[in-house]
């Protein structure tokens, strides 16, 4: 991550960007009782477009998975791993809202608790994100929060895979609902 930070450190010398962020997705981790690690680092331009990489590595429960907020498991027994890259070139168009186009990379497993069944897929990925952005979040001026919602296709997906009494759903179109918070720097 910081040779991440160090990169768009220098693309920012180079280009007219004047804003670097930090953030954590907390919405991600609260679902999966913070193991692991999300988040997002990016540039701000003076021309207002983003440029934003996101991370993802979740350890997804058995609950999270069958829930009716995750709708990727019908059914119950199953825990995941979801690690992957997303790069995101956004623009406000109002008021804090926002629209840009992503290209990524995902790794997905599933392990049926019960029967020891798996499904392993890795693909890359094209996709579109809609967000509101609030920075000087909380009255703090270096405080930001963002509510995304990234939509994906995936390239190489599966189809409804059945894992014991469980079934995956297909991840040929997914989504997520993302809420980073962290810094905002002048640079």
């Amino acid at each position: 991550m910081r040779y991440l930070l160090l990169g768009f450190y220098f693309i920012a010398g180079s280009v007219s960007a004047n804003k670097l962020f930090v953030g954590y997705d907390l919405g991600e981790m609260a679902f999966n009782d913070f193991r692991h690690f999300s988040g997002e680092a990016g540039l701000s331009f003076e021309d207002s477009w983003r440029l934003t990489i996101a991370h993802m590595n979740v350890a997804a429960t058995e609950a999270h998975l069958s829930s009716n907020f995750a709708t990727a498991v019908d059914g119950d027994g199953v825990e995941g791993d979801i690690y992957g890259y997303e790069l995101f070139l956004t623009k406000p168009f109002y008021s804090g809202w926002y629209l840009g186009g992503s290209v990524g990379y995902y790794s997905n497993e599933y392990r049926n608790i019960h029967t020891k069944q798996s499904l392993s897929n890795s693909s890359p990925t094209i996709g579109i994100k809609a967000g509101y952005r609030q920075e000087s979040a909380f009255g703090v001026p270096f405080l930001y929060w963002d509510l995304g919602v990234p939509f994906r296709y995936t390239i190489d997906h599966y189809d409804d895979t059945e894992l014991g009494d469980a079934t995956v759903k297909s991840n040929q179109f997914e989504n997520n609902i993302w809420f980073n918070i962290g810094l905002l720097l002048q640079i």
